[in-house]
């Protein structure tokens, strides 16, 4: 069995907030900037084959994985600036849907390496 040590990082990737897809170059358009959870802050059970994550655990994944934000702004026009505070009102109140955005593409960080190597 082969080990693929290339491309292994936990840096952070800009993602379109539209299409999901990772992008290289920011626009006007709504983007996310994530990072991947690393295994030793994860604590999650396994519960009749799948994971299961806890309230708490969440907001962690989120707080932590989210690094960044370009293409937002708040009901007056202005740009939103990326914060503690900002992030623990979108967790909170799971904002544009954003809080599973984040969830989802930082969990496809540890599969993708797995899944390119079945492939």
């Amino acid at each position: 069995m082969k080990l693929d040590f290339t491309g292994l990082s936990y840096s952070p990737k800009w993602y379109d907030f539209e299409t999901g897809k990772p992008i290289y170059e920011l626009s006007d358009k709504p983007a996310l900037q994530i990072r991947p959870y690393p295994p030793e802050l994860r604590n999650v059970i396994i519960k009749d084959g799948g994971l299961v994550v806890d309230g708490k655990q969440t907001r962690e994944m989120f707080i932590y994985c989210l690094t960044d934000m370009a293409g937002f702004t708040d009901a007056s026009g202005a740009p939103v600036v990326l914060s503690e505070s900002v992030k623990e009102a979108i967790y909170k109140f799971d904002l544009q849907g954003i809080l599973a955005f984040v969830i989802m593409r930082s969990r496809e960080f540890a599969d993708a390496k797995v899944t390119s190597e079945k492939n």
